[in-house]
């Protein structure tokens, strides 16, 4: 229910959310989304996309 609770807030952003220990939130890590036409209704574009993101967050921490 906690988990829910956070759920309905604007704290997550979409899905994948990650949140860290430090309280840290990271939405869709290692890619960088536009929309194609009306945001979740056109086709949603990988502008940028970043294979090694969980390394270079877990050597960040």
């Amino acid at each position: 229910m906690a988990d829910h609770e956070i759920a309905k807030t604007d704290r997550v952003k979409g899905s994948p959310h990650l949140f860290l220990p430090d309280g840290t939130g990271l939405h869709n890590p290692g890619i960088d989304v536009h929309w194609e036409g009306p945001w979740a209704q056109g086709y949603p574009i990988a502008r940028v996309t970043d294979p090694e993101w969980a390394v270079k967050l877990l050597q960040g921490l």
